[in-house]
């Protein structure tokens, strides 16, 4: 059994065979500090496991960490969990500025089934359902005045 910890009036013992983490009375114990602990009888765990020594060590050494404490060292930080996402937003940003939709593909713009026309201005190729809905984007952009308006709109 290890020492896990301590309070005020209590000893934290982690037992070495179901791994749990138990508080204890700290009058049970001769002498306690950060580091080790005394016990003044055997401490019998509620799995069955009971003490074989009297003292009870607190482990820093690496093949003797208790359970507990190695998951809290190897619990995965969520800082590089939220870095991987933003890079992965990254790279897809990238990937679309640098490879943009190939316009020469015969296949329409926004659905991507057959082609039935282009358009000379922005070269979008566009099925018969998208045609018309492309023209009239293209026809606002050529209308709009230095401030972002329609002609003949919000004036």
């Amino acid at each position: 059994m290890y020492l896990f910890g301590q309070g005020t009036d209590y000893v934290l013992i982690e037992c070495d065979k179901c791994r749990k983490v138990y508080k204890y009375d700290k009058s049970i114990f001769k002498y306690v500090d950060n580091y080790e602990c005394v016990v003044q009888e055997p401490i019998e765990c509620k799995c069955g496991n009971i003490s074989q020594t009297r003292i009870f060590i607190k482990p820093n050494d690496k093949n003797v960490s208790s359970s507990v404490l190695e998951k809290q060292i190897n619990k995965p930080k969520p800082s590089k969990f939220v870095i991987f996402i933003i890079g992965v937003v990254i790279l897809g940003f990238i990937s679309l500025l640098l490879f943009p939709t190939n316009h020469n593909d015969g296949k329409c713009d926004i659905c991507k089934k057959e082609a039935y026309t282009k358009l000379d201005g922005d070269g979008g190729e566009y099925c018969q359902e998208h045609y018309m809905d492309a023209l009239e984007h293209y026809m606002k952009q050529l209308t709009k005045d230095e401030y972002g308006n329609y002609d003949g709109v919000g004036r």
